[in-house]
C-alpha cells in the first residue's frame, strides 16, 4: 500500500534576536491546515523548531522510519532563514552561528539525499526563505538530465517551489510570509475542487508578477496532472477565515474594526456541519498522535543536558512502557479520576483495600466496659493508572544523574503523559536517591507531579515539553547540590 507523506519544518524561534521571524509560526499553521484539509496526505509530520543537531537528527529518524514504506507523494515544506554557501543552499536552523555554519544549518544537498532515499513517486519541495531559488542547473544542461543523473532516477517526477530567486530576499509581515499566504490563496481562489500543483504554481506566478524584489522560482518535471489536494467550498472558506484572522491580529493595538468586533461578539448561527468541521481542526488522527509521541521520544533521547549539572554527572536515560514503573503513580490515577471529561486514552487503576472499624453494637457495649469488637471491611481505592492504547512508542521516561564525584548524591527526573485526540497532559517529578553502599542507591525523596498541557496541533509543543523538563531537572538538581554543599560547609 502506497502512502503520501508531508514533512513540515518551521524555524519559529531563532536564538539570535536579530534573526527572529514571528511570521514563521503563522506559516506552519497555514501549511498544516492546507495539508490537513486537502485530505491528500496520509501523514503530516511537523518537525519541532529546536537546536540544529536535534532537528537534523529528527528529520533523519523520520525519513528512516518510512524507509520500508512505498511513498507516492513526498512533500517537504520549510519556512525560515536561508543562505548560499559554496553554491549550495543552506536552511538556517534555530541556533545558527556563522562560525559553525555547517553544524547549525542543513544543506540542500544533504536534505535531497535523505528525501531521495525514500524513492518517492513525486517529490515536492516548498521553500519559503530568502535566496531559496537554488540554481539546480549551473551549466545550462537539460533539467531532466540533471534529475536522472543526480538522483539515479529515484524521483522521476518533482515540483520545486522556491519563494524567491537565489539573489533575492523573501518578505513577510507578522501575520505570515507573503509566499505562504499566497500559496493559501491559490487554494481558496481556485474555481476547482481538485487543486493541482500546476494550479498553485500559476497562481503564485501571477501573484508575484511585476514584483522586482521577490520573484518565486519553480522547477518542475512532471505531467502537471499531480494533485495537491481536494477542497470543498467549506474547507476553502475556513482556510480563508484563517488567513483573514491573521490579518486582523496584525492590526495595531487600539485600532478598531466595528464589523470585525461585531462578528466576534455575536457569531452568526452556523450549520451543524460547519461547527463540527471547525472544531475538528483541533483533533488529530491516531497516526498523528503516535507521530507526536514518537517525535517526543526521539527528542528526549537525543537532547543533551545543557548545564553545569551535565558536567558533574553521567547521564542514563531509559524509556518504560508501563505506568507501573513510575513513582507515585497513585497520584496520577487520582488526577485522572477527577478529569475524565478530558476524554483521555487512559483509566485509573483500582485495587481492593482492607480496613477495620468498630461495629456500632460493640461501640455501644463499650460503654458498659465490654471490649469493642473490630470488623474488617474492604473498599475500592485508586492504585495507579493504565493506558487504553496499545503499542505507544513509550509511556514513561527517566533521566538519572549518576555522580562523577564522591560527594554528590544521585538524582533523577521522570516524565510521563496522558493523551487525548486534542491535548497531551505532561507530568514530571524529581527524585533524590540515598546511597546505601558504594554505588548502590534507593529512592529517598520524590517531589509531587507537576503538570502542563499542550495542544497536539501545536508545532512547537514537542520541543517545549523537552526543554521544560530538562530545565526543571537542571534547576532542581542544582538547588539540591548547593543546599547539600552548604550543609556540610565548615563554619
Amino acid at each position: 500500500m502506497r502512502k503520501n507523506l508531508a514533512i513540515v519544518v518551521g524555524i519559529t524561534d531563532y536564538i539570535e534576536s536579530e534573526m527572529q521571524l514571528p511570521a514563521c509560526e503563522k506559516d506552519v499553521h497555514i501549511m498544516q491546515n492546507l495539508l490537513r484539509r486537502g485530505e491528500r496526505f496520509d501523514e503530516i509530520i511537523v518537525i519541532p523548531s529546536t537546536d540544529s543537531q536535534s532537528l537534523k537528527a529528527t528529520i533523519a529518524s523520520t525519513v528512516q522510519r518510512f524507509q520500508h514504506d512505498d511513498i507516492d507523494d513526498l512533500l517537504f515544506y520549510f519556512t525560515g532563514h536561508g543562505e548560499f554557501v559554496e553554491e549550495d543552499f543552506n536552511y538556517l536552523l534555530r541556533d545558527f552561528d556563522e562560525s559553525r555554519s555547517a553544524q547549525t544549518s542543513l544543506s540542500n544537498s544533504e536534505l535531497d539525499n535523505m528525501l531521495k532515499s525514500l524513492e518517492p513517486g513525486v517529490l515536492i519541495k516548498v521553500v519559503d526563505a530568502c535566496y531559496s531559488g537554488m540554481p539546480y542547473i549551473k551549466d545550462g544542461s537539460d533539467f531532466s538530465e540533471y534529475i536522472n543523473n543526480s538522483s539515479k532516477g529515484l524521483f522521476p517526477k518533482c515540483y520545486f517551489m522556491f519563494s524567491s530567486e537565489s539573489d533575492q530576499k523573501s518578505y513577510a509581515s507578522e501575520d505570515g510570509s507573503d509566499f505562504t499566504k499566497a500559496f493559501a490563496r491559490a487554494v481558496v481562489e481556485c474555481q476547482s475542487t481538485v487543486i493541482r500543483y500546476k494550479d498553485v504554481i500559476d497562481f503564485l506566478s501571477d501573484s508575484f508578477n511585476g514584483h522586482r524584489r521577490q520573484k518565486p522560482l519553480f522547477v518542475t518535471q512532471a505531467s502537471f496532472t499531480e494533485i495537491f489536494g481536494s477542497y470543498s467550498s467549506e474547507s476553502k472558506k475556513q482556510i480563508s477565515e484563517l488567513t483573514e484572522k491573521m490579518d486582523i491580529e496584525k492590526k495595531p493595538i487600539g485600532e478598531s474594526d466595528n464589523k470585525v468586533e461585531s462578528e466576534i461578539a455575536t457569531p452568526s448561527v452556523s450549520s451543524l456541519i460547519s461547527l463540527v468541521q471547525s472544531d475538528a481542526m483541533n483533533y488529530v488522527s491516531r497516526e498523528a498522535g503516535f507521530d507526536f509521541i514518537g517525535r517526543l521520544k526521539s527528542l528526549l533521547d537525543l537532547s543533551p543536558l545543557d548545564s553545569e549539572v551535565g558536567d558533574l554527572y553521567g547521564i542514563k536515560k531509559e524509556f518504560v512502557n508501563k505506568y507501573s514503573f513510575l513513582p507515585n503513580q497513585r497520584l496520577l490515577g487520582g488526577w485522572l479520576s477527577e478529569n475524565l471529561a478530558g476524554e483521555y486514552f487512559a483509566s485509573p487503576d483500582y485495587e481492593m483495600e482492607s480496613y477495620e472499624v468498630d461495629s456500632s453494637w460493640s461501640s455501644f457495649m463499650g460503654l458498659t466496659g465490654q471490649e469493642p469488637r473490630k470488623i474488617t471491611k474492604t473498599r475500592r481505592v485508586i492504585s495507579g493508572i493504565e493506558t487504553n492504547v496499545s503499542d505507544l512508542p513509550f509511556i514513561g521516561f527517566s533521566l538519572i544523574l549518576e555522580p562523577r564525584y564522591p560527594n554528590l548524591l544521585q538524582y533523577g527526573g521522570w516524565l510521563t503523559y496522558v493523551i487525548s485526540k486534542t491535548t497531551i497532559q505532561v507530568f514530571s517529578c524529581m527524585v533524590e536517591y540515598q546511597e546505601t553502599s558504594w554505588g548502590e542507591y534507593k529512592d529517598s525523596a520524590t517531589t509531587k507531579w507537576n503538570r502542563a498541557e499542550f495542544q497536539l496541533i501545536d508545532s512547537g509543543a514537542v520541543s517545549a515539553i523537552v526543554k521544560n523538563f530538562y530545565v526543571e531537572l537542571s534547576s532542581w538538581a542544582t538547588e539540591r547540590i548547593q543546599n547539600r554543599l552548604n550543609k556540610f560547609k565548615p563554619d
